[in-house]
């Protein structure tokens, strides 16, 4: 458009001001969008985009310039300063595990009427995260409200889901313990059950 005859003459002579408006553009909608982050107006806000800004948003410049009839002109006297680019962040997120991730949670929150849950799926071998999903209940359903996963709000113990750990790192460092083996922890009883 400003191309076209009626607006090339600039500003003062075409009748129209073309403003630059930064828009955010999310290809993949809401998937990890607390993990990502965001920055309010406030400089508050979540996620890498938020822990890493300093990094993200690179440095602005500076320039002379002189006002002169219909707009300004820049001076160039070697003191400007060129605005550098930020960094970009490449995550080991997988889109498809991510998707899976959270859909797998969805149902299993909805099933339970679970207030808050989160998924963390690493690739063992690199310790690379894979997707990291976290829902909280409100009125509306579940959204990402808050990084459950990493976060301090709503903290709870792992309770069970820890003996895994434990079971993998006894079995991986004492190959000679079996899955069928008992151990005596001295103070334990045993309760047998019995099938009807």
């Amino acid at each position: 458009m400003a191309k076209w005859p009626i607006f090339r003459e600039g500003k003062n002579k075409g009748g129209v001001i073309f403003e630059k408006v930064e828009k955010r553009f999310k290809p993949f909608g809401l998937l990890a969008e607390r993990t990502i982050g965001f920055i309010n107006e406030d400089k508050n806000g979540a996620g890498l985009e938020f822990s890493f800004n300093g990094n993200l948003s690179g440095s602005n410049g500076e320039a002379l310039f002189e006002r002169i009839a219909g707009g300004s002109k820049p001076i160039y006297d070697g003191t400007e300063v060129n605005p550098q680019h930020g960094y970009d962040i490449k995550t080991t997120i997988d889109i498809n595990l991510q998707d899976v991730a959270e859909n797998a949670l969805y149902k299993a929150l909805e099933k339970t009427n679970a207030e808050y849950g989160c998924v963390i799926l690493m690739e063992v071998k690199t310790g690379e995260v894979k997707a990291i999903a976290n829902l909280g209940k409100t009125t509306g359903g579940y959204i990402e409200d808050y990084n459950y996963a990493v976060g301090n709000q709503g903290r709870t113990e792992p309770g069970s889901t820890f003996k895994l750990a434990s079971m993998m790192a006894l079995f991986e460092h004492s190959p000679e313990v079996k899955l069928t083996d008992t151990v005596d922890t001295a103070m334990g009883a045993t309760a047998s059950r019995t099938r009807s």
